[in-house]
């Protein structure tokens, strides 16, 4: 009952550090530009969320009187998706947005899911592609520049 307890909070207070980060990121970026949402309104919207998610989970971890589940909690895939996360973001203002992103989707589908197929690996490239093209041409954000674009 303890032990889960305390997964739940390392857990929350690992969200709470990515939200965090995510502040950290978007305190350059405009919360609106020529009267309409800028690149800041999103990670800030995330990082909002994440926190108060993750005090929710923190108050029901320490308010919760059974912490015990029949099930054992699985916690590598999401730890593994949050380290990939946080790593591409660390990582995208050396790299830059698509490079970042390529990686993303690669670890995510490749390493975490393990798919093989066809599809996921023309996706690797695809998704963050298509990305590229909605925010920096279609709707003009800047997004970060790298050796790579």
């Amino acid at each position: 009952m303890l032990r889960q307890r305390w997964r739940e909070l390392t857990t929350a207070a690992a969200f709470a550090l990515l939200a965090v980060v995510f502040l950290v990121g978007a305190r350059d970026l405009a919360f609106e530009a020529r009267g309409i949402p800028g690149p800041g309104l999103f990670p800030v919207l995330v990082a909002v969320a994440t926190l108060a998610f993750s005090a929710a989970l923190a108050g029901t971890a320490l308010v919760s009187k059974n912490g015990a589940e029949s099930e054992p909690v699985a916690w590598r895939r999401p730890a593994f998706g949050c380290a990939a996360l946080l790593g591409c973001s660390l990582l995208m203002s050396l790299v830059g947005f698509v490079a970042a992103m390529v990686l993303l989707v690669g670890l995510l589908l490749l390493g975490m899911e393990r798919r093989r197929d066809r599809v996921s690996i023309i996706s690797v490239v695809a998704v963050p592609v298509a990305f590229y093209v909605l925010f920096a041409v279609l709707l003009d954000v800047r997004l970060p520049d790298g050796p790579f674009g």
